[in-house]
């Protein structure tokens, strides 16, 4: 961190100086080479903006939904989760039911009959 810092401000008074003394000689130094690096500089600049869709397409192509994949692998996971403790609850409230002596199970819905059966007897 401090090499990054002592780079930096080197960096900021070299600028300042050269700009000082820029404006005393009232010239640039190197005024072909700094024209040729704007011009290049206003290149590059385009040429990213261009290439700025086709990286932002990118970016909605694979970052965001491979994202979005992701969420929704995470909230599966969570609803098993859940599912699995229900079920347990479900296996844990069903152990205190009572069975019959002889072993088998009756359930209030083998007393239902259907319209047809009744309307089979009355005939």
């Amino acid at each position: 961190m401090g090499a990054t810092l002592a780079v930096s401000s080197t960096l900021l008074v070299l600028i300042l100086v050269v700009r000082h003394l820029e404006e005393r000689r009232r010239a640039r130094f190197a005024a072909e080479i700094r024209a040729k690096l704007d011009e290049l500089t206003v290149r590059l600049s385009h040429a990213l903006r261009e290439k700025g869709a086709i990286f932002l397409e990118y970016l909605h192509k694979d970052v965001f939904l491979k994202g979005l994949h992701m969420l929704t692998y995470v909230a599966l996971l969570l609803v098993r989760a859940v599912e699995r403790r229900l079920d347990k609850g479900t296996r844990f409230l069903r152990s205190f039911r009572k069975h019959s002596k002889r072993g088998t199970k009756r359930h209030a819905w083998h007393k239902i009959r259907r319209e047809e059966d009744v309307q089979n007897e009355t005939e």
